[in-house]
């Protein structure tokens, strides 16, 4: 990344913090496993489960979709 990158990185985004406050980070080359594994956890009472659901699907579904190699499995919460 050049510094106009990591210039835009460090700038705040939204009202909540970083979870780091570092943006250096190592890139490990690409992911070996392809197929990511997700599931549910709790949910907000400020909207429906399942409308946050299915928002969450149609994301994932975009990124399958778009020819990066990515497929997405759903899996049950343990």
């Amino acid at each position: 990344f050049g510094p106009e990158t990591r210039s835009a990185m460090a700038e705040d985004r939204c009202g909540f913090p970083d979870l780091t406050q570092s943006v250096d980070f190592t890139v490990l080359g690409p992911w070996k496993d392809r197929n990511i594994r997700y599931t549910f956890g709790a949910q907000s009472s400020q909207l429906p489960a399942e409308t946050c659901k299915a928002a969450i699907r149609r994301a994932l579904k975009t990124w399958a979709d778009a020819g990066v190699g990515l497929t997405f499995t759903e899996v049950a919460a343990a």
